[in-house]
């Protein structure tokens, strides 16, 4: 069956993976990854807390940090003061 599947050309394929790397790394896109990563952490501590209080400052407490790392890191490198190639 691989006959029948024909190659886009080499320029297409650059403009699909260029395409799918700005969705990715997109502020929208990295904010609704870390929330439903707090979601799941909290959720998996949740048996060893005691109630829904702890459930949602444990969540907030990983929502924000990643939160704040994230913002601190992205001006961090646009400021230029990050890595060189």
């Amino acid at each position: 069956m691989r006959f029948l599947y024909r190659r886009g050309s080499f320029d297409d394929l650059r403009k699909e993976l260029h395409d799918v790397q700005n969705a990715m790394a997109s502020e929208k896109f990295i904010m609704v990854d870390l929330f439903f990563y707090a979601l799941l952490f909290a959720l998996l501590t949740y048996p060893a807390g005691s109630g829904y209080f702890l459930f949602a400052v444990i969540f907030s407490i990983v929502y924000l940090s990643g939160a704040s790392l994230y913002l601190l890191l992205r001006k961090w490198l646009k400021s230029g003061s990050g890595f060189k190639q």
